[in-house]
């Protein structure tokens, strides 16, 4: 039986200004709403249109468009609770509930970055917050939510039409421990940075090598591959190499042409002391590092998220959920 230590109060989005063309398309779907759909018809794909919850009722993920990371944000030895929301809200909480700091910006919104990007935490939250009106990547005090340093952020001028950017920390430099920032843009836009957001190098990925499916997905993952110290970058279906140098990229298999992309990617080995495999949710297809595609399951499209972890003990070594 399972019992609540905590709960946590999160902020109801009450609306949400948004591209024309993701109106219409959300509307015409899973959350009809005639009205709404006729006013984003009129309109030109990047017009912004606001879906209101007074209005137009509830819109997909008002109620939980956030990101939640866990970390020691105040140095006392015990796990805490970060809840960030894009460049809107951030809240640090105390593992008894406390708020130890939030942050709040009433001109931030869905069309500067989604609510749902990716922040990571090390000695300080990396994440998305306008200055002076203008979307920054920033370096933020985990303990107290102060501004450490922030720079424009990268590939605004590239960004695709969907807003959801990522940001994770990893070791390309060699030094033992995931101190690099990588920001990418969903399906296109990748770019590297060291722990002083100083500017390593950038790369544009949309259609790699004659591929027709977009080969630059979602959240990259990254391990260090070829023993060499620094992390190799699995973004979409492109593996890069630390420096961003292409090392290989997916052929045009079935799921990931119809799907157009690769979702949720890994790096693992399925069993101790077997090779790292590289895994797309996206027809669960399994590369050997050097892009021989050894399994897959051309009919599994859309593989929104996926796991790699002991699951079965009836099973030998590890399984991949998707």
């Amino acid at each position: 039986m399972s019992r609540v230590i905590h709960s946590y109060p999160i902020p109801f989005v009450e609306n949400i200004t948004m591209p024309a063309h993701w109106a219409r398309w959300l509307s015409g779907r899973g959350f009809k709403n005639p009205s709404l759909f006729a006013e984003a018809e009129a309109l030109d794909a990047m017009t912004p249109i606001t879906w209101d919850f007074a209005r137009h009722g509830k819109a997909p993920w008002m109620q939980f468009f956030y990101d939640w990371r866990f970390a020691d944000l105040d140095g006392d030895g015990a796990m805490d609770f970060l809840l960030t929301g894009g460049a809107q809200v951030q809240i640090a909480y105390h593992q008894d509930g406390r708020v130890l700091w939030e942050y709040h910006d009433e001109t931030a919104g869905f069309m500067d970055i989604r609510l749902d990007s990716n922040f990571p935490v090390a000695d300080n939250l990396v994440c998305a917050r306008k200055v002076d009106g203008v979307l920054n990547l920033c370096l933020v005090d985990a303990r107290d939510g102060g501004l450490v340093k922030s720079i424009l952020y990268p590939g605004m001028d590239l960004r695709p039409n969907d807003f959801r950017g990522s940001i994770i920390l990893t070791d390309l430099s060699g030094v033992g421990k995931p101190t690099d920032v990588l920001v990418s843009w969903d399906y296109h836009f990748i770019a590297a940075f060291d722990r002083g957001l100083n500017f390593l190098w950038q790369r544009e990925l949309t259609h790699e090598s004659g591929r027709t499916h977009v080969t630059m997905g979602h959240t990259p993952f990254t391990a260090d591959i070829d023993g060499d110290g620094r992390a190799e970058i699995l973004a979409g279906s492109c593996l890069l190499d630390h420096d961003g140098k292409t090392l290989w990229v997916a052929p045009d298999l079935p799921a990931l042409v119809r799907d157009k992309h690769a979702d949720s990617v890994r790096i693992a080995a399925l069993d101790d002391g077997e090779p790292l495999r590289l895994f797309m949710s996206t027809g669960g297809y399994c590369f050997s590092l050097d892009g021989n595609l050894l399994w897959g399951h051309d009919e599994l499209k859309h593989g929104q998220a996926m796991h790699i972890g002991k699951i079965r003990a009836d099973v030998a070594g590890r399984q991949v959920v998707i």
